[in-house]
């Protein structure tokens, strides 16, 4: 008899099925996100070093426009000073911290102030001065000058700064002003390098965040209410 062959085919085990790195997966997420935050925490750091500073208000001289407490961001970058600009000053020499101001004038331009009746004029344009806190003048009171003379003309490179509450601010007021052979007076004071930068925006209070304007009428209403 032929003998037949039979061919039994091989079965094959079926490939077991890798099971996934879930492990090495979720370690390489973390790691990525470490490495995103670490590169964004860098970059804020340097936004905040070199573009960018976060100062605090201290005291009241720019009440009602800023208050005690408030933070503000500040930036130097490309900056030149203008009329209205509210800025942060370093003077070592009469001040121990930095001090926020208003920008009133900046070099070569001559200004005059009438403390009687708080007119401030800048190349004999009188200043519409919406932010100025009005409530001594209201009650009767002259602008404090603080051995300010009533006209002069600032130097080069200086800036004459004066806080909104007029009457409760230490500023270019008690700075130097000096006699000219022509009988003028020439303001030496906060010169633009003593500048830090110009306020952007308040950070805080939260209710208050944004670019910084003058107090309404109905805002300022509700402070002195707030404070009976």
């Amino acid at each position: 008899m032929e003998e037949k062959n039979t061919n039994i085919p091989e079965t094959k085990e079926p490939d077991e099925k890798k099971a996934p790195h879930t492990g090495l997966h979720f370690l390489r997420e973390i790691i990525d996100w470490l490495e995103t935050f670490a590169f964004a925490f860098a970059f804020v750091i340097v936004i905040f070093t070199f573009m960018f500073k976060i100062v605090t208000v201290e005291g009241r001289s720019m009440h009602y426009t800023l208050d005690h407490g408030d933070k503000l961001i500040i930036t130097d970058m490309f900056y030149e000073p203008e009329c209205g600009d509210i800025v942060v000053i370093q003077e070592p020499h009469r001040f121990d911290s930095p001090i926020i101001k208003r920008v009133i004038a900046t070099e070569g331009q001559k200004v005059k102030i009438d403390f009687d009746t708080w007119a401030v004029y800048v190349d004999d344009v009188l200043l519409d001065e919406p932010y100025v806190n009005y409530d001594d003048r209201n009650e009767g009171f002259a602008m404090d000058h603080f051995g300010c003379v009533s006209e002069f003309v600032v130097a080069e490179d200086n800036v004459f700064v004066m806080g909104d509450n007029r009457n409760n601010s230490s500023d270019s007021r008690v700075k130097d002003f000096i006699l000219q052979d022509d009988g003028s007076y020439l303001y030496k004071g906060f010169t633009e390098d003593e500048i830090l930068g110009k306020v952007i925006v308040r950070l805080t209070p939260f209710n208050k965040f944004g670019t910084v304007k003058p107090a309404t009428e109905a805002q300022i209403e509700k402070i002195k209410e707030a404070r009976k």
